[in-house]
C-alpha cells in the first residue's frame, strides 16, 4: 500500500507530483514556497505536457521519471490512485506516496494569497491567470484581492460594523435594526427575541438561521449550526483578505418579508467608481433548491446573462424603491473602485442588505463570457496600495 507523505516533515528537494489538480497544485505551492523544494508535475494529458501550471511549474510525461525519483500522486479517486501507481512503479520508481487529506486542509491555509489564488484559478477556470495584465471582470478580482488592501473593506464586510457606515452615508431609515449581539451561541437569550428573527454570523457567508416560529425552534441544532460557522475564517476560502480579522459574532435582526413576492428578494447592484453599472435580483432563495438569479441594466430592462444560479421561470417585478436602491448603492460604493451593494424591499421600502466586494470570489463564470469582459472594462484597477505578503 502507498505510504501518505507529511508534506511539513518530509526531507525532499525534488519532487514529482503526479496531477495537475487543486490538492497536487496546493501540495506544490506549499514545498516549493514554504520547503524549498524543487517542484515538478506529471500528467498523462498531452495537452498538458510541456507545458506550465498555472502556478508556473513545469509540466512532464512520466516517461521521464528515473528510479529514484520521488512521486506524489495527488488524484483524488482511489481508482485512479492505483491505476498512476502501477503506471509509476512500471517505471522503476519505488519513492511514491499519496497525500493526507487532514493534512492538506492545514497545508491550504499555509500557502500564499497569490499561490493559492492562481491554483484554484487554474482549476476552476480551466486556464492560467495572467496577474500582469488582468482583462476580464473575474481576472481583475483576483488583482484586487492581492494588490487593493484599503483597511476600510475590512469594516465594511462585517455585518454587525458596516450599519454606522450605512447610517454616515444615506442615513438610518435603510438599515435593519440590530436587536441582539453576542459572542458565542451560548449566550444567545432566545427568550428575549420576538416570534420571528434571523440570526447572522458577521464574519463570514452562509451563517444564517431564519425563524418563523420561535416556538418550534430546536435551539439546540441553531447554536450547533452558529458555533460550527464562529469556527471558520471566511479568509482561506477564497483569500478575500478583509474578512480575515473580522471578529466572529452573532447578531439577531427582525424577520423580513415582502407582502407581494411573498419572500425576501435581494437586488445586487455592482458598481465601478461609484457608478451602478448591472445589477440581479435573487429571488427564491429560501423557497427553492436553488435560487434564481436575474440580471438587469440600470433601467431594469433583463439582461441575457447566466452566473451561478438559473434565470427564473416568472417575470421579475420591478421594486417600486429601484431608484432608491441605485441611488444609495452608487453613494455607498463612492470612493471605491469596485462594490456590490446588496438591498431588500418590504412592502415598497427599501433596506440595506451588504456589501460584498469579491462577487462569488471571482470564480463563477459568466455566461456568455462577453459579460466577463465588459464588466471587466469597467473596472479600473486603483494603484496598489499597502506594504503587505500576497
Amino acid at each position: 500500500m502507498t505510504e501518505e507523505i507529511q508534506l511539513r516533515d518530509a526531507e525532499l528537494t525534488d519532487v514529482y507530483i503526479f496531477g495537475v489538480n487543486e490538492p497536487g497544485l496546493i501540495a506544490g505551492a506549499y514545498l516549493a514556497e514554504q520547503r524549498s523544494v524543487r517542484v515538478r508535475y506529471l500528467d498523462n494529458d498531452k495537452n498538458k505536457q510541456n507545458t506550465k501550471t498555472g502556478t508556473g511549474f513545469p509540466v512532464d510525461p512520466p516517461s521521464v521519471l528515473k528510479a529514484d525519483d520521488t512521486v506524489i500522486i495527488a488524484l483524488v479517486s482511489e481508482a485512479g490512485r492505483k491505476s498512476v501507481e502501477e503506471q509509476v512503479r512500471s517505471l522503476g520508481c519505488r519513492k511514491i506516496y499519496t497525500l493526507n487529506r487532514d493534512e492538506m486542509r492545514i497545508v491550504r491555509d499555509l500557502i500564499s494569497d497569490r499561490a493559492f489564488i492562481l491554483a484554484l484559478w487554474q482549476v476552476i477556470m480551466k486556464k492560467p491567470l495572467d496577474l500582469s495584465c488582468p482583462v476580464t471582470y473575474n481576472e481583475k478580482l483576483q488583482w484586487l484581492k492581492l494588490y487593493y488592501r484599503n483597511p476600510l473593506l475590512g469594516r465594511l464586510v462585517d455585518k454587525e460594523e458596516v450599519k454606522s457606515y450605512v447610517r454616515e452615508r444615506i442615513g438610518d431609515e435603510a438599515v435593519i435594526p440590530t436587536i441582539g449581539l453576542w459572542e458565542s451561541p451560548e449566550e444567545i437569550d432566545f427568550e428575549s427575541l420576538p416570534d420571528q428573527f434571523v440570526l447572522k454570523c458577521t464574519h463570514d457567508s452562509g451563517g444564517t438561521c431564519i425563524c418563523r416560529d420561535r416556538d418550534k425552534l430546536d435551539e439546540e441544532k441553531v447554536k450547533a449550526f452558529l458555533g460550527e460557522h464562529l469556527k471558520k475564517n471566511f479568509y482561506y476560502l477564497g483569500r478575500e483578505w478583509p474578512y480575515r480579522d473580522v471578529k466572529p459574532r452573532i447578531i439577531a435582526e427582525p424577520y423580513l418579508e415582502d407582502e407581494d413576492t411573498k419572500e425576501l428578494r435581494d437586488y445586487k447592484f455592482f458598481c465601478f467608481d461609484g457608478k451602478a453599472r448591472i445589477m440581479f435580483v435573487a429571488s427564491d432563495r429560501f423557497l427553492a433548491d436553488e435560487p434564481y438569479f436575474d440580471f438587469f441594466d440600470t433601467s431594469f430592462r433583463h439582461l441575457d446573462i447566466v452566473n451561478g444560479h438559473p434565470n427564473a421561470d416568472f417575470p421579475i417585478k420591478k421594486p417600486a424603491s429601484f431608484e432608491q436602491m441605485l441611488q444609495a448603492a452608487e453613494k455607498l460604493s463612492e470612493g471605491l473602485p469596485h462594490a456590490r451593494v446588496d438591498f431588500y424591499e418590504v412592502n415598497g421600502k427599501m433596506y440595506f442588505g451588504e456589501m460584498t466586494f469579491y462577487h462569488f470570489s471571482g470564480f463563477v463564470p459568466f455566461n456568455p463570457p462577453e459579460w466577463d469582459v465588459t464588466m471587466g472594462e469597467w473596472l479600473t484597477l486603483p494603484e496598489k496600495t499597502g506594504e503587505f505578503e500576497c
